[in-house]
């Protein structure tokens, strides 16, 4: 598998509260996109997400803005490397995949390592 900086595309996982119909629409883009459900972490809380994601490479996309901007300070204090976190306060469909596909059409796996970006 590509090291991190390697890696051209973002993997991306789609917390819970993100519509499964999103990850749909993403994969007919080409793109690698799961669901929680779809991962088996249905209903698990934020700090397994983000381990999750960390160990497959993947970034998360998530509404639930105020945990994972705390997660991601307190992963960067404790040196920890995460794959990017995508937060959105957009829930529509069409208007949420303009949004995601805008931002994965500019960045590589490797510019959202560690990041957190919101759009």
């Amino acid at each position: 598998m590509a090291r991190p900086e390697e890696q051209v595309f973002v993997s991306l996982l789609l917390d819970e509260n993100v519509a499964e119909r999103l990850g749909t629409a993403l994969r007919q883009y080409g793109y690698v996109a799961q669901s929680a459900r779809e991962a088996g972490y249905k209903g698990r809380g934020d700090t397994e997400l983000l381990e999750y994601v960390a160990g497959n490479r993947m970034a998360i996309l998530s509404h639930n803005i105020a945990d994972f901007a705390k997660l991601h300070e307190q992963w960067l204090l404790e040196g920890r490397q995460h794959h990017g976190i995508i937060l959105t306060g957009t829930s529509e469909l069409k208007p949420l995949l303009k949004k995601v596909l805008q931002l994965l059409d500019r960045l590589t796996a490797g510019e959202l390592l560690n990041q957190r970006r919101f759009i």
